[in-house]
């Protein structure tokens, strides 16, 4: 909710300079909160495509080398070229894993 209109404190030397601060009040560590923030759509956040090492890393608990390795093989085992991407449903099939499983850890 917006708090209504009041005189607020200089942003720059602390000071009570009697400005408006843009219609809005100021809370502490927080930017001017306007209309748009009270009216805005919420986004649903987007599921995570490709995987990468650091994902490999996270999910199974190994280390950088183990996870490059992992990445290796999965892209040998789909015939897949150096510069092509593993997604989260390929690195699914080959470890026999559930893709929500996965989805929950990477997010």
């Amino acid at each position: 909710m917006l708090k209504p209109i009041k005189k607020e404190v200089s942003c720059y030397n602390g000071q009570d300079d009697g400005r408006i601060k843009g219609g809005y009040s100021v809370d502490k560590g927080n930017r001017f909160k306007s209309e748009m923030q009270s009216n805005s759509i919420k986004i649903k956040p987007m599921k995570k495509v490709i995987i990468t090492t650091g994902d490999v890393q996270n999910v199974i608990g190994i280390g950088d080398r183990q996870a490059r390795n992992i990445i290796g093989k999965i892209r040998e085992y789909y015939k897949k070229e150096k510069h092509q991407l593993i997604t989260v449903q390929e690195f699914c099939e080959y470890y026999g894993v559930k893709y929500d499983d996965i989805c929950s850890k990477l997010l």
